[in-house]
């Protein structure tokens, strides 16, 4: 039972930090913390290999 307790606590951890990591870079917390979940240490990796998202780029629309 203890090492159900440990595994599920860690798999969230793991989830917090893609999120956390995702939402550093620019991206989605929600959408990294959901792909953490299922996922689990292959979202945090992917997260932390993520290039930050260049905030100030907006698209003209009106063209």
């Amino acid at each position: 039972m203890e090492q159900i307790k440990f595994i599920t606590s860690m798999w969230l951890l793991v989830a917090a930090g893609a999120a956390l990591l995702g939402r550093d870079k620019g991206q989605s917390g929600i959408k990294w913390a959901l792909l953490g979940l299922l996922s689990g240490p292959f979202a945090l990796l992917a997260a932390a290999a993520l290039p930050p998202r260049d905030r100030d780029h907006h698209v003209d629309s009106s063209r």
